[in-house]
């Protein structure tokens, strides 16, 4: 008789509504932050330092977080950095709402969010594994995925349109108190101690934290296992920025090959989040019947193979049914490799692991946009299409001929999973040679 799955617990309720109401306040900002930008200035530099202050702290912080929590108590972790987070919109807020904000003051303050987020968006992954039962973590992991995928595209970002429309200041003050929201309910419902047992040790000091910050780093390159599978999730990702930054190219405007209008574009694109649901229902029925490498190269390989559908297909149903198969290929992949990375990884190093993974991931980002753009600028869109689908299918490739299910030891049966408590931070039963795992940008619609 089959054993019943353990439920995912109180616990997973209160991180998962924290972390839903915090990409809510995100989805709220990717869209509101330029609204409130092109107010204040014409310049496109500027305009794109906006967007820049918003990310590259993942680029100058993402490793070094990494260290810092898994020295510390995760969850407190997320407290500070929500508690700073909600002082900085509030602050953007009121300085909108008494009209006295400047631009270096808006540059400042969404760093210093960005740099916030760095730290709870780290520690929330982290903290999954003290929480969930083993052998429910694909379920954790895919809940939280398609809730992000919800609250940035459905929600967050038709919201601060509105939010603006009403007034400028709404559009951080709505996402201040979403922040406010997460931070009580991270203090009332997840209680207890998130320190890794290795950090009660006394140690401290820059050359500590260097000599940490070099063994998360090497532990991530020296597996034969998951390297290639960083690696891979980085060169997708820099391809499938690139892709869709040029994309509305193709499809919108009288100039491109489906004529679409500007308005429809938004509608077309939350197709995304339908998809990424989707996968969110079948990725752990998937992994009760196929080993976990192959459902991860599967939907890989099918998410780079879609690149070359809005060429050989030009038309909006087809197209249409792309961008669902990604949002599902999107969801499913980064369940799995988020799934490894908790299950295999010691608990005293996810952090640091998760850190440089995701600085890989987000540092060869600009280097896909702008080899979309100049591909497509001096040989034409569908040579970067091709260009894109070949880039990207090869990474795959390389990655599933280098990686073997034996490689992967099997996880641990529903029965026999441990139910988590709030002290879960000792190592994990299953450390394959020092294995980091693979981390992929969760961002849609990239198929890592």
């Amino acid at each position: 008789m089959t054993q019943p799955l353990p439920r995912l617990g109180k616990q997973f309720g209160a991180l998962f509504t924290a972390s839903s109401l915090s990409n809510l306040a995100d989805g709220v900002l990717s869209v509101g932050i330029g609204l409130v930008a092109i107010n204040m200035t014409t310049s496109p530099t500027l305009i794109s330092l906006a967007a820049a202050a918003f990310t590259l702290p993942w680029l100058l912080f993402g490793m070094y977080s990494g260290v810092i929590i898994d020295r510390s108590d995760r969850r407190r972790i997320i407290l500070i950095a929500t508690a700073v987070r909600i002082a900085s919109l509030a602050t953007i807020a009121v300085a909108l709402a008494g009209g006295f904000l400047n631009y270096p003051i808006l540059l400042a303050l969404i760093f210093i969010f960005g740099t916030c987020e760095v730290f709870a968006d780290n520690a929330y992954t982290v903290l999954i594994p003290a929480i969930v039962p083993t052998s429910r973590l694909a379920a954790a992991n895919s809940r939280l995925l398609s809730a992000q995928q919800v609250t940035n595209n459905f929600l967050g970002a038709p919201a601060s349109g509105l939010l603006f429309a009403i007034g400028a200041a709404w559009t951080f003050g709505v996402p201040a108190a979403l922040c406010a929201a997460a931070f009580f309910i991270i203090r009332v419902g997840l209680r207890g101690n998130f320190r890794p047992e290795i950090t009660a040790e006394k140690s401290g000091g820059k050359t500590r934290k260097t000599a940490d910050l070099k063994q998360g780093v090497a532990y991530l390159f020296r597996h034969p296992v998951f390297r290639p599978l960083v690696l891979a999730s980085a060169a997708q990702n820099m391809v499938f920025t690139g892709y869709f930054s040029i994309f509305i190219l193709w499809v919108v405007g009288p100039e491109s090959r489906l004529k679409l209008a500007e308005a429809h574009y938004g509608m077309l694109f939350t197709l995304l989040a339908v998809g990424s649901i989707c996968g969110a229902f079948i990725v752990e029925k998937l992994l009760t019947r196929f080993h976990e490498i192959r459902v991860l190269g599967a939907s890989w390989l099918i998410a780079t193979l879609l690149l070359i559908v809005p060429l050989v297909l030009p038309h909006l149903v087809a197209i249409a049914i792309m961008l669902f198969m990604s949002g599902m290929c999107n969801t499913i992949g980064n369940t799995v490799s988020m799934t490894l990375r908790q299950r295999l990884i010691p608990s005293a190093l996810l952090g640091r692991v998760f850190g440089a993974a995701q600085t890989i991931n987000l540092g060869l980002i600009p280097f896909g946009t702008l080899l979309a753009g100049f591909i497509a600028q001096f040989a034409g869109m569908p040579a970067w299409f091709i260009s894109a689908t070949v880039l990207a299918t090869a990474a795959v490739l390389l990655a599933i001929r280098a990686v073997p299910p034996s490689a992967i030891p099997p996880a641990v049966p529903a029965a026999a999973s441990p139910t988590p408590g709030a002290d879960a931070g000792l190592p994990d039963a299953l450390p394959i040679h020092d294995s980091p795992a693979a981390v992929f940008h969760a961002d849609p619609p990239s198929g890592a």
